[in-house]
């Protein structure tokens, strides 16, 4: 198979808005990934290699990286979008569930997570609000060749997405089930005594002041609260009210 020259081609949900056509082919990229349970652990001397190489291109502030899993089989003609809502304060909170693709045909919207196809291509599988930052969108294409290039050589394709980096990282976020079709991505200090078992499920890295490069794990996935799963049983939630109402239920939301 031909591979794509990235030096000369635009990534969709980056660089230029999706298509109808990026948008199907996100759809089934989704649908193929495997659920979280089902991946090995990404290796202390991979997040090695892939911290030097962000912060060798500069790109470290911009983006992270992203264990690639799926948790539900999307319905044809969506697309995976995510919007952020207020939970308390000033605390946010990421509600990402399938949206019709014909909805967001003229919305503004970006590229969340990339999986790297076959053809050395980087394709987004999900989404969020909004226009990538500057940086992003302006990153060069030779991190985006190196990157491909780490990923196909040491055979982590179907292992490690790109992730573009939305809020601070001095955080930690925690995934949960949100119904059927969908996730809420929270800070585990919204979370009340919530300490299920986790799977690291993204990662970032920074410069220390010593020049030594850390790397964080930002995001994780809980399968249960305790012995239940997390509303994987309910309804699919229509409103964000809707939504909050649920996390207040199961007693793990003020």
């Amino acid at each position: 198979m031909a591979t794509a020259d990235i030096s000369t081609m635009a990534i969709a949900g980056l660089h230029h808005p999706p298509t109808s056509h990026d948008l199907a082919i996100s759809l089934a990229v989704y649908n193929s990934l495997p659920h979280p349970e089902e991946q090995p652990e990404v290796s202390d001397d991979t997040l090695k290699a892939l911290g030097e190489l962000f912060v060798r291109h500069g790109v470290h502030d911009i983006f992270g990286i992203h264990l690639l899993h799926g948790h539900f089989a999307a319905p044809e003609s969506t697309v995976l979008f995510g919007v952020q809502f207020q939970v308390s304060g000033a605390s946010q909170a990421c509600w990402t569930k399938p949206v019709p693709a014909a909805e967001l045909a003229t919305e503004s919207i970006h590229g969340h997570v990339f999986r790297l196809q076959s053809d050395r291509t980087f394709v987004p599988y999900e989404f969020h609000e909004g226009e990538a930052g500057s940086k992003a969108a302006n990153t060069g294409p030779a991190f985006f060749q190196k990157l491909a290039d780490f990923l196909h050589c040491n055979g982590l394709a179907d292992l490690i997405a790109l992730q573009l980096l939305d809020g601070p990282r001095d955080k930690t976020n925690m995934e949960l089930l949100a119904g059927p079709q969908g996730t809420v991505m929270m800070d585990e200090k919204d979370l009340i005594g919530f300490s299920p078992p986790r799977i690291t499920t993204g990662w970032s890295f920074k410069v220390g002041d010593d020049g030594i490069i850390s790397c964080k794990g930002n995001d994780v996935y809980a399968e249960k609260k305790d012995t239940h799963q997390v509303f994987q049983d309910s309804k699919p939630f229509t409103t964000v009210e809707a939504l909050k109402e649920a996390l207040r239920a199961e007693g793990i939301k003020p």
